[in-house]
């Protein structure tokens, strides 16, 4: 559980830096040029999709949902009685279900900002971590994405 905090964290100060980054006062005044000129096409992209992004779209929210899920399973474990397991289960549930929806709202707002999120979203897993996809994979989802416009 420490290891996915501290993941998490890592996530978020990942999305913060570039945040950061695209502010045109503050790209120029970054005391480390060297880093911003490297973070510079995720600036202009207008997302991250280097460090932890590169695996998976959300490694953020991820992380947070394998902690509430091992956070239940302990609790769960722990317990004896069945009405207990339940309401330990449940709460951690109902969190991963408004996760899934918040991301699902992001994403379609992040689409509508950033042509290029299109192509990150067909390389990269949204919420499951994976190794990146095969350019088979991709012109596949490409095709079915297609099918489903028309």
């Amino acid at each position: 559980m420490s290891l996915l905090l501290v993941a998490e964290t890592m996530a978020d100060q990942q999305q913060y830096k570039l945040r950061r980054l695209r502010r045109p006062k503050v790209l120029k005044s970054e005391p480390d040029q060297d880093y911003a000129q490297r973070r510079k096409a995720e600036v202009e992209a207008g997302f991250v999709y280097s460090g932890l992004w590169r695996f998976l779209r959300h490694p953020n929210v991820f992380c947070e949902q394998a902690f509430w899920a091992a956070m239940a399973m302990f609790a769960a474990t722990a317990t004896k009685s069945t009405s207990d397991y339940c309401v330990f289960v449940t709460g951690p549930a109902l969190l991963i279900a408004l996760m899934w929806a918040s991301v699902e709202l992001t994403e379609s707002i992040t689409l509508g900002k950033y042509p290029m999120y299109r192509a990150y979203q067909l390389k990269t897993s949204r919420l499951v971590p994976c190794l990146l996809r095969t350019n088979a994979h991709i012109v596949g989802s490409a095709h079915k994405h297609q099918k489903k416009a028309e």
